[in-house]
């Protein structure tokens, strides 16, 4: 009881204040908190700088002025064709990279897929060799797990050989995405503003 209050943070923080934590105090650089000001009618949105000592510490900005201003700023953007063409070739170097991995990781996929068939042959050799049912009920339930196990590996194989789209595809996507800030501000998904941010 004497540890003080404790208020729950709330979960749609972020959606109400989506520059919270991305714009910075410009009295002390600290990132801005942001918080609901209930007025006598209405409540209001504010950010604010955090940090005691600050010129600014607890000085509200209204929402909307910050936002706006962002909004501005982000309508005023055009990137560059030599932006576009180092952002092709990063995404093509991680695209190689990417793919690479998967290579590796399918050979992998195939030495244990090969090390499973070792042991499906030596449970089939004991079950040919043996007359006792009991044994013959384990084995074969060995067996059945092996090869589970085996179907499991192949279907996670082919999804590393094929990726899901090509290069092509998805880099223009991506570059979409540099080209219009705006529109992905604008679109309102939270995922969107974060991005931009």
């Amino acid at each position: 009881m004497n540890g003080g209050g404790y208020a729950p943070r709330r979960k749609n923080l972020n959606e109400d204040f989506p520059l919270r934590g991305y714009v910075v105090c410009a009295d002390c650089g600290t990132p801005l908190t942001a918080c609901w000001s209930a007025g006598e009618y209405s409540k209001y949105a504010y950010y604010l700088c955090p940090k005691v000592g600050c010129a600014s510490y607890r000085k509200s900005i209204r929402r909307e002025k910050i936002e706006g201003q962002f909004e501005e700023l982000l309508q005023s953007v055009h990137p560059t064709e030599k932006l576009f063409a180092i952002a092709r070739t990063m995404f093509r170097k991680l695209w190689d990279h990417r793919l690479a991995q998967a290579h590796v990781q399918v050979k992998a996929m195939a030495s244990e897929i090969a090390s499973l068939d070792k042991e499906i042959s030596k449970f089939l050799a004991r079950t040919i060799e043996t007359n006792i049912s009991s044994m013959i009920r384990n084995y074969e339930s060995e067996i059945v797990k092996l090869e589970e196990r085996k179907r499991l590996i192949s279907e996670k194989m082919v999804e590393r050989v094929r990726p899901r789209n090509t290069f092509e595809a998805t880099v223009r996507t991506a570059l979409d995405f540099l080209a219009n800030p705006w529109n992905l501000w604008r679109s309102g998904v939270l995922e969107n503003r974060a991005k931009r941010s």
